[in-house]
């Protein structure tokens, strides 16, 4: 076999373009792990608060869920999320941002060349 040689650059820039061309072949999936890093951080946040917020008594949760039902056979679950605080959002937010960034700094990747390959209006920030 050939041994061969790469400088950092090549390698560099061969990477980028690997990358470039994995997202643009699979937009949909980088979408959905984009979609799965926000639930991931919004969930890791609800389960802080949870953590440090008062404990609430097993029954008083299936009354809130169904008040009229008594019993655990006939439960019909009716369940309306609560929509997340400004606050969690742009927390949420600003650590997607800084993966964002994270990552654009470890490919060298420009945000505007993300934006082109995931097809974005505007270049990521």
């Amino acid at each position: 076999m050939i041994p061969i040689t790469l400088d950092d650059n090549k390698l560099k820039d061969a990477l980028k373009q690997a990358i470039r061309e994995l997202i643009q072949e699979d937009q949909k999936m980088i979408s959905n792990l984009i979609v799965e890093v926000i639930e991931d951080i919004a969930f890791e946040n609800a389960i802080k608060e949870g953590e440090t917020s008062e404990t609430v008594n097993r029954d008083e949760i299936f009354n809130l869920l169904n008040p009229y039902q008594k019993t655990e056979k006939n439960l019909k679950l009716n369940v309306t999320l609560k929509k997340p605080s400004e606050q969690q959002v742009k927390q949420a937010l600003d650590e997607f941002d800084q993966a964002v960034k994270q990552f654009l700094e470890e490919t060298d990747i420009t945000p505007e060349e993300l934006a082109e390959a995931l097809d974005l209006s505007q270049p990521l920030k």
